[in-house]
């Protein structure tokens, strides 16, 4: 029986339409949902010194939990937010795999050719790589 649901978001609208399924599917089983936001250090470009880095992730995470605050309004549901630091692909598996969540609930990214080839999408390296079963919302 599912429990705990964990849906990883980044912002874009495929990840929002993958957050919207997790929802409706901890809604009818009765289970948590967590919404994870993994903020990648090398993505941001910073002036100041190395200490605001933290604080301009923060920042970038919480435009991110706002939209998922919005796309899950009127869901009768227990919902979790936690934003991590490092490789989304990584962080996601470590953190479904440590927390014990029973699926991962992950929006596949339109990358296309050699980006795919070269990059991989984080959908497809976590589901090579969790230990937790991920369903991937096209």
């Amino acid at each position: 029986m599912l429990k705990k649901i964990l849906a990883p978001v980044d912002g874009s609208l495929k990840s929002m339409r993958a957050l919207r399924y997790a929802a409706d599917m901890a809604e009818s089983l009765s289970a948590d949902l967590e919404v994870l936001n993994v903020q990648r250090l090398k993505d941001v470009t910073i002036v100041e010194p190395i200490s605001w880095e933290a604080p301009v992730l923060k920042e970038r995470a919480e435009k991110v939990f706002s939209m998922a605050r919005e796309a899950l309004e009127g869901k009768n549901i227990n919902i979790t937010y936690k934003m991590l630091q490092g490789d989304p692909a990584d962080e996601i598996c470590r953190y479904a795999d440590y927390e014990k969540f029973d699926l991962i609930i992950i929006g596949a990214h339109g990358l296309s050719g050699i980006k795919r080839f070269m990059l991989g999408s984080v959908a497809t390296k976590v589901s090579y790589h969790s230990m937790v079963p991920v369903l991937i919302v096209k």
